[in-house]
């Protein structure tokens, strides 16, 4: 049994006669803190700047320096294994019960990248001028109006001939440019729309295409800037035909997308299929965050409502509704690279979605057994879309998120498998994991009691065969064509899972007298199961 550790963060108060400690001080404490902050920053703000300066001037000489001509590796494609045109439909019985192979296969060495710590970009920033000449834009990012004041001078133009002294000149043009507080606008934006590192790529995307619409040049330029400025690991580098283009890091796999790979970290190249390009080998010294495309809260963009109407049969009765869905959501997809499936399985869904599902589908299962709500649940995905593969609908490979299989006409099986996934993750609150064959994926769920049909174990745990793409095979099936085949796991997060553990946790520390500390993250597990809490308690 794993033991639950606590690690309290104990606030005193000391006065002349007593030392108490009060819960309802802990606002002042913070206040406090906040004020000798801003002492610290006034008393190392000028040598911050000077570290500036000196770290803006070396790099720009470095820059400055002859660039290597880089061949990139050709970019990784998914499994590009046959799909059946025609999914088939469960008959009851079978003439042979075979068992089901699940090897479980890990990557290569090889091609396993070296996570790098997402480590915070320091508080300080440098002195802006007290008064210089802005620009105001406005724009809309999906379905938000955003407006901005920006130093006029940012709109910096690179020479015709780009090379490694125009960027090395451009770079130092835009240190001498009141950035911060920009920059500071932009994260708070980032904040507030709760974005991921896409989410925030894009958003010094549209800002920068804003301030070029006919120059992809410059717009690359500043969105390199802005990115590098913000602590992302990016680069820039071009070709001989004078195209600029950004290279940004990233551990988890861009399908289609050509990459450069330095110290086991791979830098896609975006929006271009260059297989050469010119570029420097040191990342800047402050950057240090590795972009993230994984989606581990739910977007906070504008809400455009769509519905989508189900129809379905289960157990021969009929069952019929609709389920909103944001649109702004499923345009923000439109513009996601392609990247490896488990973004996917994981990615946290929008509250409008989130909630029609469980407002539309919890009524129907509540009062079921587990193992009959996951079979409702399953044979919903079944019957209530219609599958078609990606290259029928879209002339190429395309991953869903949960809102798009909401919002299109068609989904394939690993639309339906990640659908499915979130569906019993939230609703019945058990861990799934998706299976990759050969040209199929299908899921597994653990459930708390044995089943009988195709299983395997996984990390100990027994995990049914649920394939949301074979027409109503009940829980504990295997698509026949698949039975014998072997296939991959697909660990998932199983975020809610861990939620309903998590609260369960702190309610028993509550009861004994502690209290949480109000922080975003006041829980974490070590990879031997154990609990590591913060927050303080109250002495009377």
């Amino acid at each position: 049994m794993k033991k639950l550790k606590l690690l309290f963060i104990f606030i005193i108060f000391f006065s002349n006669f007593t030392c108490q400690l009060k819960a309802q001080d802990f606002d002042e404490i913070k206040r406090k803190m906040e004020r000798e902050f801003d002492a610290f920053k006034q008393q190392n703000q000028h040598e911050y700047d000077q570290y500036i300066i000196q770290t803006d001037a070396e790099f720009a000489q470095y820059l400055d320096q002859i660039w290597e001509e880089f061949t990139l590796s050709k970019g990784i494609k998914p499994s590009e294994a046959p799909k059946p045109k025609v999914v088939p439909n469960f008959t009851p019985s079978k003439i042979e019960d075979v068992p089901l192979l699940i090897p479980v296969s890990k990557p290569p060495i090889a091609d396993q990248m070296v996570l790098q710590p997402r480590l915070p970009i320091p508080a300080l920033q440098k002195t802006e001028d007290l008064q210089y000449e802005q620009n105001t834009i406005q724009f809309q990012f999906y379905g938000s109006e955003l407006s901005f004041n920006y130093d006029s001078r940012i709109s910096v133009q690179i020479e015709d001939t780009v090379d490694n002294t125009s960027i090395s000149s451009y770079w130092t043009k835009m240190c001498e440019t009141n950035y911060p507080n920009l920059i500071d606008k932009f994260k708070n934006i980032k904040t507030n729309l709760n974005l991921n590192d896409w989410g925030y790529y894009l958003l010094l995307k549209n800002f920068s295409k804003q301030l070029f619409p006919s120059s992809l040049k410059s717009e690359n330029l500043l969105t390199w800037y802005l990115l590098t400025r913000s602590g992302y690991k990016a680069r820039i580098a071009y070709a001989d035909n004078n195209d600029v283009f950004i290279l940004i890091a990233s551990t988890i796999d861009i399908y289609n997308v050509n990459f450069l790979n330095y110290n086991n970290l791979r830098y896609y190249l975006l929006d271009s299929k260059e297989t050469k390009v010119r570029t420097y080998d040191k990342d800047f010294p402050d950057a240090h965050l590795v972009m993230d495309l994984n989606i581990d809260s739910p977007l906070n963009l504008a809400e455009k409502i769509g519905n989508r109407k189900v129809n379905f049969r289960y157990r021969d009765k009929k069952y019929n509704f609709s389920i909103n869905y944001n649109k702004n959501l499923v345009d923000f997809y439109n513009d996601y690279p392609q990247a490896q499936i488990s973004v996917y399985f994981d990615a946290m869904v929008s509250r409008a979605a989130k909630e029609s599902i469980i407002d539309s589908l919890y009524p129907l299962m509540k009062d079921k057994p587990e193992t009959e709500a996951a079979e409702f649940l399953l044979n919903f995905v079944q019957n209530a879309f219609d599958y078609k593969t990606d290259e029928e609908q879209f002339s190429h490979e395309k991953f869903f998120f949960v809102e798009d299989v909401l919002h299109y006409p068609f989904c394939d099986c690993e639309d339906r498998a990640v659908f499915y996934a979130f569906l019993v993750k939230e609703l019945l609150k058990h861990e799934v994991v998706g299976i990759e064959y050969p040209g199929h994926m299908s899921t597994a769920v653990h459930f708390d009691q044995q089943i009988e049909g195709d299983e395997f174990v996984f990390q100990n745990k027994t995990f049914t065969v649920c394939d949301p793409t074979y027409i109503d095979a009940p829980i504990g099936e295997a698509m026949p064509d698949f039975e014998n085949v072997s296939a991959k796991i697909i660990p998932l997060k199983n975020q809610q899972n861990k939620d309903v553990l998590q609260k369960s946790i702190w309610e028993k520390t509550l009861a004994l007298g502690c209290n949480r500390a109000n922080n975003k993250r006041d829980i974490i597990v070590d990879s031997e199961g154990n609990s590591y809490l913060t927050g303080f308690l109250a002495v009377k």
